[in-house]
């Protein structure tokens, strides 16, 4: 009841929300007028100034069959009778004078019946500085009469969903209207006239309508109950009917009203609740719910595992008693207001800690709540803990953008901050450089200390490169032995140089490796950006100018200019070149004869990969193998070479059957990492047709620095009978003690120091070491790059046995080696004088 239009409904709602706020205060006081009321035979109402109903007493179910929260959710005059709501906003009006009082009688309509009320209200100021409507309402429908025509307008005002029917004293069907047909399947036609048992007998044995009408049409009073009736083909239907007695004046019984309906659904519905209830009560996840002002109104015992709080504590408090953080406080709220818009809204909100103190982190999914025609009427909460899965996907999240070794960001991660540092620059006349720093020769420090040495070594080496920068600057390990640190804010490349120095200095003090100290250098290359600079342009700006720094000696800093990024260029195109010159079958297979240095007589040949590009010519080995390594081109072009060298020994011997030709092939370190390479060399023997012993492989000294790698391959191929020798000895990291742990047959003694045989003495006294120390090592020794008599004359007298070089020949196709091996006698010099 009240004197707002239907149109400001959803207004008077939002006032009547906050005026029941300010009730809740009075708790207490209404608790004790709900006890008064109980068995009284008027119920108790507190109006609002708008006259829409704030508090009922609970007896309004049991005097008018119809909860109290059916009244306090009624908005304005829905439930009038529309003929007497003029006289209700009228009779309103005048209660807004204080003091004054109203004595009425409405019809209402409950449940498709029309209900007559006495209503007695008076105004009252209440503690909040307002007014109020109090009093109390009666039902006096029998009183005003319960004249037939009541009745019947009452038939007419019901929904259609309901079946009105009359019955005489005797129960013989005298109104029968269409939602009776619908329901229990007899026609107007059919039903009229007849006694009600016989069209609509009680299943289960039960009494019938009309009997039970008849046992309380003495005393002249309604009822209503739940029937289980049998329809016209036999089925059974639960219906609740309403039974009410008509009077004349004399208060004689003239006619019986009966309103039923079929509850199959609300049946169901009931079942579905039970279930559902069922189901929040046992579900492990957190199920409460909230009206629209945010008061939590159920709460289930997994609600109360997760806070904490039982329900009696928390039902009646808002829902952000369930926070303790302002911040997290606001983000349930937004999810609150965005169910009371309508809509699903899900979210990680962060509760409060744990007994460890870490915090509680709780997946909160809020929906609204609605009535069956769509009202929204409060907020379903649905929550359970995912603190370990919050840590779990913080764990992933870092991992994903850090290195897991140092905990330095990655390269995903560095690229990212990089970029933005190069938009906040691109606001500016300042730059953002890059340092590229590659650590010198690291493979050493594992091969010594091991991988987890090796492992603390590039933690610390990241700790001390970040301790060194800004503190916005950011440092990264990319992997391996590489770290790049970023800065912006730079004025020129002076500034970046300050840095690297920096980064030199903390490298240059020892690190602790177990109980010993390792000292350690870098390669570093810097950039710095320019005008739209990108994030991977800058790095791999760096990186050329690292390289270039490598490629210099290490241990120092290089500037990128455009001359390095040509150099970069070129290498690139390089290796892209070397893929299409194995395409194109460019890389040919050349000879150099190797001699017994006591008579020149041919001893064997080394194989040399050369590539004739169509259009450049002879390409340096110089220039492509060091590509050829570096893009894993080396293993095919080993592939190629090691299967012609074996198919020329096959030839040598066939042209020369008294006498035995070796060839000498060249591994790179690549090829002695390959886990492919004993296969390879045994099936280059088998095609070839030769015995393995004339074969003769050559690794150089880098390629033995992973001893145990060095001597797995290794011993490998001498199970295979093939020879091996250790190539340019003397310019690598080897010595003579730590070649006798390998099964060596030959040493060869790179040409820069032969070149000095004749002229420098310190060569000289290099060269007789290394042949007097191989000797006693039972290896022998092959001289490179012998060119003159004087060289040959010294190596005779230190006793070197075996050489090859331009003074016999230069390297050979293979059809003048074959020439060469059927007749050597060509190659023998001439004797030096004396």
């Amino acid at each position: 009841m009240g004197q707002t239009s239907h149109g400001d409904n959803d207004s008077a709602h939002r006032n009547r929300i906050s005026t029941r706020a300010e009730a809740v205060d009075r708790y207490d006081t209404l608790q004790i007028a709900a006890a008064l009321f109980e068995n009284a035979e008027e119920v108790g109402l507190i109006l609002d100034p708008e006259g829409n109903p704030m508090w009922v007493s609970p007896n309004v179910r049991r005097l008018l069959d119809i909860a109290p929260e059916e009244l306090t959710n009624a908005i304005g005059l829905d439930l009038v009778h529309p003929d007497d709501r003029a006289r209700v906003q009228a009779d309103l009006a005048t209660l807004a004078t204080p003091g004054r009082r109203m004595d009425a009688e409405y019809r209402i309509i409950l449940h498709g019946a029309v209900r007559w009320i006495h209503v007695t209200l008076h105004n009252r100021s209440n503690d909040f500085g307002g007014w109020e409507l109090l009093g109390n309402l009666r039902e006096v429908t029998l009183q005003r009469g319960a004249e037939l025509a009541v009745r019947l307008e009452a038939a007419l005002l019901a929904p259609s969903n309901q079946a009105i029917t009359a019955l005489d004293p005797d129960g013989i069907i005298s109104y029968w209207n269409d939602a009776a047909t619908e329901i229990y399947g007899w026609s107007a036609e059919e039903a009229i006239g007849r006694p009600n048992t016989e069209l609509i007998p009680i299943a289960d044995g039960w009494e019938t309508i009309g009997s039970a009408a008849k046992a309380d049409n003495e005393q002249a009073r309604s009822w209503t109950r739940e029937l289980l009736v049998v329809r016209k083909d036999g089925t059974r239907v639960p219906v609740v009917a309403t039974a009410t007695p008509l009077l004349d004046e004399a208060g004689n019984h003239v006619v019986t009203a009966v309103v039923s309906y079929d509850t199959t659904e609300n049946l169901r519905s009931q079942e579905i609740a039970a279930r559902l209830a069922s189901i929040v009560e046992t579900s492990q996840d957190a199920i409460f719910s909230t009206d629209l002002s945010g008061q939590i109104t159920t709460w289930n015992d997994a609600a109360t595992e997760l806070f904490g709080h039982e329900d009696a504590e928390v039902i009646g408090q808002e829902l952000r008693v369930l926070v303790a953080d302002d911040e997290q406080r606001l983000k349930l709220a937004e999810l609150f207001l965005k169910a009371c818009r309508g809509e699903r809204a899900d979210s990680v909100v962060t509760l409060g800690r744990l007994t460890d103190g870490r915090p509680m982190h709780v997946s909160a999914s809020m929906s609204p709540i609605r009535t069956g025609q769509g009202a929204l009427i409060g907020v379903s909460v649905i929550a359970h803990d995912v603190t370990d899965r919050h840590r779990a996907e913080q764990a992933l999240a870092h991992q994903a953008t850090h290195d897991p070794l140092s905990g330095l960001p990655n390269r995903r991660l560095f690229v990212q901050k990089l970029e933005e540092s190069l938009q906040r620059s691109s606001l500016s006349d300042l730059h953002t450089g890059v340092v590229y720093v590659d650590l010198d020769d690291f493979k050493q420090v594992n091969d010594v200390f091991g991988h987890a040495g090796g492992d603390r070594l590039l933690r610390d080496i990241g700790q001390r490169i970040a301790a060194v920068m800004g503190e916005d600057d950011i440092v990264a390990r990319l992997g391996g032995d590489e770290y790049v640190a970023a800065c912006d804010g730079l004025d020129g490349y002076d500034a970046l140089a300050r840095i690297s120095t920096r980064i030199r200095r903390a490298l240059s003090l020892p690190f602790r490796a177990g109980n010993e100290t390792v000292s350690i250098t870098a390669s570093i290359g810097v950039a710095l950006s320019g005008p739209n600079t990108r994030a991977e342009a800058l790095i791999r700006n760096a990186d050329i100018a690292m390289y270039a720094a490598k490629d210099a000696g290490g241990n120092q800093v290089e500037i990128f200019d455009d001359a390095l990024y040509a150099q970069a260029r070129r290498r690139t195109e390089m290796r892209a070149e070397i893929d299409a010159a194995l395409v194109r079958g460019d890389f040919q297979t050349y000879f150099q004869p190797e001699v017994v240095l006591e008579d020149g007589s041919l001893f064997g040949f080394e194989a040399l990969a050369r590539w004739i590009h169509p259009t450049r010519g002879f390409v340096s080995p110089a220039e492509f193998v060091p590509m050829a390594e570096q893009n894993g081109a080396i293993i095919r072009v080993g592939q190629q070479i090691l299967r012609d060298a074996c198919r020329a020994a096959g030839e040598w011997q066939a042209a020369v059957p008294d006498g035995k030709r070796f060839v000498s092939v060249n591994l790179s370190p690549i090829q002695v990492a390959d886990p492919g390479l004993h296969d390879l060399v045994r099936e280059a023997i088998e095609e070839s047709g030769i015995t393995p012993d004339l074969l003769c492989l050559e690794v150089t000294e880098s390629a033995l620095m992973d001893f145990d790698l060095a001597a797995k391959a290794i011993g490998g191929l001498k199970d295979l009978g093939v020879s091996i020798a250790i190539d340019d000895f003397g310019t690598g990291y080897s010595s003579l003690s730590r070649l006798k742990l390998f099964p060596v047959d030959f040493l060869k003694i790179d040409k820069s120091f032969i070149d000095g045989l004749g002229r420098e003495v310190e060569d000289e006294a290099i060269v007789s070491a290394m042949i007097g120390l191989s000797h006693s090592l039972n290896v022998e020794v092959i001289a490179e790059g012998i060119e003159t008599t004087a060289q040959l004359d010294r190596l005779r007298e230190f006793g070197c046995k075996y050489g090859q070089g331009y003074l016999w020949s230069k390297p050979v196709p293979g059809d003048e080696a074959v020439v060469i091996a059927s007749d050597p006698v060509q190659l023998r010099p001439p004797q030096s004088p004396g």
